[in-house]
């Protein structure tokens, strides 16, 4: 299993590669040193098999052929040596000679003027009737002799092809040993660098799940990953700082401008009792009391966001029936949707078990059904249901309306973000974006996709 994963990692990819560029280097090398050394030592023998043969036409020039014959039948006598030599006629048959040192018949009855004439060395085996050495191959040479005869003379190789399969041996082990160690290398260099990746990347999946405290894990080995871990904790630190800047001025904002808003709401609401019934001013201050609210529900709900970001609702967490929190908004947002005309209805499969905060959860859903009703016309439906999934629980909620274009699925959860198409109705841009921060707290993730026609959102929760 282990193997199949490193096989799409790119580091035990790029192991490979170098493995496979060093065992191609390696294998010409020993390719070539097998050459040179199986080239060297046949050089020897012929050497050595050359001097032997010029002894022996020694003999020839100074006495003729009898006399060659004489001195070839006395060596004939030695019978574990390695030089051997036949006197031939015309048509290479054996003169004089040991007959079991003899090529194949039908090598020198094809080739017997070839070889005479070219002087060329090769080779054959020596038949089963040859005993007493360690190889049969033999490399010999046929040279024209006056008189219509000719020598063969030529050595056994001995333990030369003993050494050329020792080398073979020993390169294609070499080789076998080094794509053995460079896979098990690759392997382990692969499982050491991508057990540190993984590291990263699970700290980064934390980071942008909204848990800016994370931080990059560090060895202490100060090597590259150690100074990449080092820069990008350096670089949360800073962002969490601007981002901490920026929430507190926010919040201190939302902080500072709700209690005067709040005593405008009052006083408004005062002056609304005290004013005469035959003054026209009534329906001013209804206006501005409902602006003021708009604008005070609007800083509640930053400071809403703010709570949740802030992690402290954790301790909250306790089990819950997700089944029990879509009846309650379906039956809460029903008379809404029946006003409008948009059939309302709950889908319910799965156990529904959770643990979480269920405040913050049904404020979530609330607010996703809310605009599910807010943007579907008449005689349109809107679906609130929970369903099972592989990773845990999942809430969903589906609508008929105008949707939401797919360029336009990551923005939305932006604060005060709204499309171009609903500039003009109501709402702070704001409810899509306490979704997202429950969603983060419970660990959850949120995804938009067609209803075809409509918006389909479904919170994926962690089981």
């Amino acid at each position: 299993m282990f193997f199949a994963k490193a096989k799409r990692s790119t580091t035990f990819r790029i192991a490979l590669g170098f493995m496979g560029v060093f065992s191609v280097s390696f294998l010409i090398l020993g390719i070539s040193i097998y050459l040179w050394s199986m080239s060297y030592l046949i050089t020897n023998h012929r050497a050595s098999i050359e001097a032997n043969g010029s002894d022996v036409a020694h003999v020839f020039r100074r006495g003729g052929v009898e006399a060659l014959a004489m001195e070839i039948e006395l060596r004939a006598t030695q019978p574990n040596s390695e030089y051997f030599y036949l006197l031939l006629d015309r048509q290479c048959n054996l003169i004089s000679g040991r007959a079991d040192r003899q090529p194949p018949p039908d090598l020198l009855g094809q080739r017997c003027a070839e070889l005479a004439r070219s002087g060329d060395w090769f080779d054959f085996e020596l038949g089963p009737q040859a005993v007493g050495f360690p190889s049969n191959l033999v490399y010999a040479r046929l040279v024209p002799l006056s008189g219509e005869r000719s020598i063969l003379y030529g050595g056994i190789m001995q333990h030369l092809d003993v050494v050329e399969e020792t080398l073979l041996a020993g390169l294609l082990s070499a080789v076998v040993l080094m794509l053995g160690l460079g896979v098990g290398g690759s392997l382990v260099m692969s499982r050491n660098i991508t057990s540190r990746l993984r590291k990263l990347t699970r700290t980064s999946r934390e980071i942008r799940r909204g848990n800016l405290a994370s931080r990059m894990p560090v060895d202490h080995t100060n090597d590259e990953f150690d100074r990449l871990a080092v820069n990008l904790n350096e670089m949360m630190d800073q962002i969490e700082a601007l981002m901490d800047a920026v929430k507190n001025t926010s919040n201190a904002i939302a902080h500072d401008l709700r209690t005067p808003l709040t005593r405008l709401l009052h006083s408004l609401d005062e002056l609304r009792v005290l004013l005469p019934e035959e003054t026209n001013l009534d329906g001013h201050v209804e206006q501005s009391i409902e602006e003021a609210g708009k604008v005070l529900a609007t800083f509640n709900a930053l400071l809403r966001i703010a709570q949740i970001e802030s992690g402290a609702r954790r301790r909250d967490f306790e089990p819950m029936n997700l089944r029990h929190v879509i009846t309650d908004i379906v039956e809460f947002y029903w008379p809404v949707a029946v006003e409008k005309g948009v059939t309302l209805r709950s889908r319910l499969n799965g156990s529904g078990e959770f643990v979480g905060d269920q405040d913050l959860i049904s404020q979530a859903v609330s607010n996703l059904a809310d605009n599910a009703i807010k943007y579907t016309p008449p005689g349109g439906t809107v679906t609130v249901g929970t369903e099972d999934s592989d990773g845990g629980p999942r809430i969903f909620v589906s609508d008929s309306g105008p949707g939401i274009p797919e360029n336009e699925h990551e923005n939305v959860f932006n604060r005060f973000y709204r499309l171009e198409a609903h500039r003009d109705s109501e709402g702070n841009g704001l409810g899509l974006s306490v979704v997202d921060a429950v969603a983060k707290l419970h660990g959850a993730t949120v995804r938009l996709e067609s209803n075809d026609p409509g918006l389909h959102i479904r919170v994926d929760l962690p089981s």
